[in-house]
């Protein structure tokens, strides 16, 4: 997610009009789904929460041991790690 990556990188501090650079689209494309940036941010983190309940509830329902979970997630985050945010894949 494009969104995430410039996060990342660079906190709160973007615009827009950043936003539809990195990902190579017009402006009012966001818009047209996003009436602002704190909407943005706040789908990213609702993306976020829902992907850690999914893989939390994956765990609860899993029979592995304690220790390949651990395996599991660390695949997982070094596939997503993100320096600034990472979801927890658990």
């Amino acid at each position: 997610m494009q969104l995430l990556v410039l996060f990342n990188d660079r906190g709160l501090d973007f615009t827009m009009n950043d936003i539809a650079k990195s990902m190579h689209i017009a402006k009012k494309t966001i818009y047209r789904f996003f009436s602002s940036k704190e909407e943005l941010l706040i789908a990213l983190l609702d993306y976020g929460f829902e992907n850690i309940q999914k893989e939390k509830q994956k765990i609860l329902s899993s029979n592995d041991s304690i220790a390949k979970t651990f395996r599991t997630s660390d695949d997982c985050n070094a596939k997503n790690s993100m320096p600034r945010l990472t979801f927890v894949c658990w």
